[in-house]
């Protein structure tokens, strides 16, 4: 991972370089800033502390910083605060158990990660990083973050600065979708084995998990996506960067998942049907407003599948996809304005892979390229 490009950057930063205009940011600066609007979070000491008795530690007066989850980006971040690349004053990491039991440990260790079906179960580490006051105003100067309810200390709402994103440089641009991408960006490689004709969507690897054989030169589709925020007006300024700025092309897919039958109280359930009701009425109109296609799509969790106990009756999400939705090249030019999507969205991401850390993205990303003879 530190063989990157972004790494050759990161070694010259100091925690100083970043209080000026962020024009002046270098791109490990900005995958940074990439990272934190997509994966990380920023919340006040004491909103974090009741999600745990363990997080008593936490300063009620400090924001944090919060990185968990995704196994490259927490280890990117206690390599930030381990050598002083960011404004920080202190950090503490976790190992944590089913979201509930928080034991504090020195250092993040990758091995000891579990999953074994259901949340209660899971073992991951997070990372709390106490940053200093000056950052967070810095940030809220110039229009990363806002402050959307002044009363509650530390809830914040992410944002794209747009102005400040059009002036950037090209690998700056490119870094800060690095960054968005490894955090909320997913690639699988649709391949059908020779060997043994199943057909598989490969995430983690380029071979065949029935019979391992090596489908590198097979594979030349590939599902990949980035999960957009429905929530806020992020959502706007995320479609104007990937579309308007980038010129990525592709559609949004607005998936909804919904229990068999509520296990929580049956009028909360309505609620959210409701609400998701007129989520979709207002998404609806993002089609016509950048003239991007929106497909809905439904799915109804079984009372059979392991996750139905602890997941919650009713999720969804947002997400821009880069692969074709439609075969006949008749409808992708309709729906795209051309033929070809890889020809347009690979060279894109493939200046941008040189940034990104999650090494089985840019593998999948690199070989269909090569595959394509896209370069």
């Amino acid at each position: 991972m530190q063989n990157r490009p972004l790494f050759e950057h990161l070694e010259s930063l100091d925690e100083n370089d970043w209080y000026c205009n962020p024009l002046k940011w270098n791109v490990a600066q900005w995958y940074f800033i990439g990272a934190l609007l997509s994966d990380l979070s920023i919340c006040s000491g004491s909103y974090a502390k009741r999600w745990g008795s363990q997080l008593k530690v936490l300063n009620s007066n400090a924001e944090y910083l919060i990185c968990g989850n995704k196994d490259e980006l927490i280890l990117f971040c206690e390599y930030l605060c381990k050598n002083n690349k960011l404004p920080l004053n202190d950090y503490i990491i976790f190992k944590v158990l089913g979201n509930k039991t928080y034991n504090k440990v020195n250092e993040v260790n990758l091995e000891e990660c579990d999953f074994k079906g259901t949340r209660e179960s899971e073992i991951h580490f997070h990372i709390f990083i106490e940053l200093k006051n000056e950052f967070i105003q810095l940030l809220l100067k110039y229009g990363f973050l806002f402050d959307n309810n002044p009363d509650i200390a530390g809830v914040y709402e992410k944002h794209i600065p747009i102005e400040i994103i059009q002036k950037l440089s090209d690998e700056s641009k490119e870094s800060l979708f690095a960054g968005l991408f490894d955090g909320d960006g997913s690639v699988g490689a649709v391949v059908k084995c020779s060997k043994c004709s199943k057909s598989k969507t490969l995430r983690k690897t380029l071979y065949c998990p029935n019979c391992n054989a090596d489908l590198s030169k097979d594979i030349r589709s590939l599902d990949y996506y980035i999960v957009l925020d429905s929530r806020s007006s992020l959502l706007d300024e995320q479609i104007i960067f990937l579309k308007e700025i980038l010129g990525l092309k592709g559609h949004l897919y607005l998936h909804l998942i919904k229990k068999e039958y509520p296990t929580k109280d049956p009028s909360t359930f309505e609620a959210k049907i409701k609400k998701w009701e007129e989520k979709v009425e207002r998404l609806g109109k993002l089609e016509k407003k950048y003239s991007l296609p929106l497909i809905f799509h439904e799915n109804i969790l079984k009372k059979e599948l392991p996750s139905f106990e602890y997941a919650p009756d009713i999720s969804g999400s947002m997400r821009f996809r880069f692969s074709p939705y439609y075969r006949k090249k008749v409808e992708r030019i309709k729906w795209y304005g051309i033929e070809d999507l890889y020809q347009n969205n690979l060279p894109i991401l493939l200046k941008s892979s040189k940034y990104m850390i999650v090494e089985k993205k840019v593998n999948l990303i690199l070989q269909v390229s090569e595959n394509k003879g896209i370069n």
